[in-house]
Formats: C-alpha cells, structure tokens, sequence
C-alpha cells in the first residue's frame, strides 16, 4: 500500500464529498487491497457518524436514546452482511462465516458451501470447510458430506453414532451422502477384487450390474470393513429417497451374498443380519409386494416368544413407513404403550397425526391423566 497515496485520497475525497466520501472512498480502498475485514469498521464509524457520535472508542449505550441505540443495532446488522457478502464474492467462506453467524443467517454460506469444489481458486483447508459447515452448523448435511470424501467411511459412521445434534431430516441427508459414498467404495473394491476374472465393462460397471454377472463369487470375501458394511445398512433404515434407498438395497444384496463366515447376528429382530436388512429394505420401495413380505416377516419376528421391546419398535416404524399407521398405532398400543424410551419406533402421537386420528392418543391421556395429550389429540 502506497500510505502517502492513500491519505491524498482521503484528503481529496473529504473535500468533494464530506464525509460520506470519505467513507465511501475507505471501503473502496479496502476492498481493493483486500482488507475486507476493516469494511466493518467503516461501516461501523460510518454509522457513528450519521448519529454525532464519536468515531472510535467504546459508547455508553445505556445513554443513549432509544431510537438511536435500535438504529445502531440496525445498522450494525446491516455492517454484518454487507460485510459477509464482500467476502463471499471474494470467495473467502471462513471470513463471511462469522458475520453471517451474528445474524443467525446460515443460508448464504450455507448456498457458498454448496457450490465449493476442491482444487478450485479457494484454497481452504477443506477440514475448516467441515468445521464451518458441519460443527457449527452452517450447512450440517454439506459438512458432513465433505467429512465423508475427505476422511472416509469409518469416520463418517462415528459421526452419525455419537449424540447427532440436528434434526431428522438433516440425518437423512447425511446417512444418504454416507450410503453414496460407501456404495462407491465397495463397487470399487469389487472390481479390483475381481482381479484377473473382471470382464472389460467391470471396471464402470454399477454395483447391480456386478452383483448380476458375478454372483455369489463376490460374496467368498469381504474387500471392505464388514463392520462398515453393518453400519451403512442400519443407518439406511432413515432413507425415504428412492435414489439413495435404491443405493442401500444394492448394498444390502451384496450382503446377503457373503459367505458363512461372514455371517453377523444383532439383537432381534435381525438377527440374520443381512437377510433382515435387506428385506426390511426391500419393504421401504414402495412396491406393494415387498412391503408385504417385509410386514409379514417382522411381525413373525415379533411374535416369537420374548422378542424384545427393539422388535416392536422395528415393526411399528416398517408399518408407519409402508402407511399403514392404523396397525402401527394398534402395535403401539399392545407392545409400547408402557415403553419409557423409544430409539426407531415413531411416538403414539405422530403416528395419530399421521394417520389423521387421535383417538388412540386421547384414550391414552385418559388413562394416564395427561391433559396435555389429551388435547393434543382432540387437535390432531
């Protein structure tokens, strides 16, 4: 920077224009040389200014009046996004982060995190990207799919299993950037465990299309963690997307071509792991047939002689997702209306709001004295 320069500038522009030339002619400055970060102070002093209040130093907002100190708080959000916005267009996410933070104005950055693409102009650290996006929440489901393609499957699945902090739908984007992602490392390390044996159109083959010409020879062993395996098919239980669930369900019959060996037993009602899931899955397609033969499969499971509250939870959640919430709700009542807790199955009300009744919960608040149930389904 060319000090004396500048101040010329600031001289002439004073005597042009007063201060808002001034102003006008610092932020110019600033942006030209990339100092975005000082375009708030200006802003800042600029507002001052228009109120006869000093340029710098800490005020005494108790004594001043109340217009005054709610137009200065205007104006100060105002300084935040104008702020953020300079440093967007200059392709600097972790500068626009925090003034876009102090207005609760997530969808900017979160719109910036979007288009970000590695290997462009922007060279951020991609984990500062995650932090920003994923940690403090700015677009959860990008962050964490950028966690994914940067630190892999396993890293991923340990996000999804400790306290998630955001909401359902969020989840469900996030299991189905995780489910892309696995499903892409597992047609890859089939392909290369075919070695020798692949034909020539393995090598971009889709999953489906090597599970059909390859059979159960891709089932004699596991070239991925089978752990990981285990956890992408109960995370994908979440999916509503055909997409993705079309994804799972590659997976899953992958699964259920592994070998003896390979076997794994969970709590009822899956415990053949892999057959389970994939039927469960099955069920989730919207193909009427499916759905069927996943019902009656769970609640034969749930009819076994001390199946655990999990297989009531398991079967009421397949009902509710197939949209049969009337003997959801009927489940519900015989096998979990004394549950303290509920981990997979939907709670006896947003069953009832589901299926447009509140009877059941009514009957429910009855019997237990809650008015406060009680009225919420008189509302549903």
């Amino acid at each position: 920077m060319d000090t004396d320069a500048t101040l010329t500038q600031l001289e002439q522009a004073q005597e042009k224009g007063g201060a808002e030339q001034v102003f006008a002619q610092m932020i110019a400055t600033l942006r030209e040389e990339k100092r975005l970060a000082e375009v708030f102070d200006v802003l800042q002093m600029q507002a001052r200014h228009r109120y006869g209040l000093p340029l710098l130093g800490n005020l005494d907002l108790a004594q001043l009046p109340a217009d005054t100190k709610k137009q200065l708080d205007e104006d100060f959000l105002q300084a935040c996004r104008r702020t953020g916005e300079l440093f967007l267009e200059s392709g600097d996410i972790p500068g626009a982060w925090p003034y876009f933070h102090k207005l609760q104005d997530y969808g900017p950055v979160g719109d910036a995190l979007e288009q970000w693409t590695p290997g462009g102009s922007d060279d951020t650290p991609i984990e500062v990207l995650i932090q920003i996006g994923y940690a403090q929440g700015a677009h959860p489901a990008r962050g964490y799919q950028l966690l994914v393609q940067n630190r892999g499957t396993c890293d991923g699945i340990s996000m999804l299993e400790q306290s998630f902090p955001f909401g359902p739908s969020i989840k469900e984007q996030c299991v189905g950037h995780l489910v892309r992602y696995f499903h892409e490392e597992l047609r890859v390390s089939l392909v290369r465990e075919l070695g020798d044996s692949a034909t020539n159109d393995d090598a971009e083959a889709d999953l489906a299309t090597l599970l059909e010409r390859h059979g159960t020879k891709l089932g004699q062993s596991c070239p991925v963690d089978d752990s990981h395996l285990q956890a992408v098919l109960r995370f994908s239980v979440a999916l509503t997307g055909p997409e993705e669930l079309a994804l799972a369900n590659q997976i899953a019959d992958y699964g259920a071509l592994l070998a003896q060996s390979y076997s794994y037993s969970e709590k009822s009602p899956f415990q053949d792991y892999y057959r389970d899931y994939r039927i469960f899955l099955r069920g989730l397609t919207g193909v009427e047939k499916d759905a069927n033969t996943a019902v009656d499969h769970f609640r034969a499971k749930l009819q076994l002689e001390g199946a655990p509250q999990f297989a009531a939870e398991v079967f009421v959640y397949l009902l509710h997702r197939v949209g049969r919430d009337d003997e959801a709700i009927a489940t519900f009542r015989e096998h979990l209306g004394s549950a303290s807790s509920l981990s997979i199955s939907p709670t006896l009300y947003d069953l009832c709001a589901s299926a447009g009744d509140g009877a059941a919960l009514c009957d429910k608040a009855q019997a237990t004295g809650s008015l406060v149930e009680y009225a919420a389904g008189l509302l549903i």
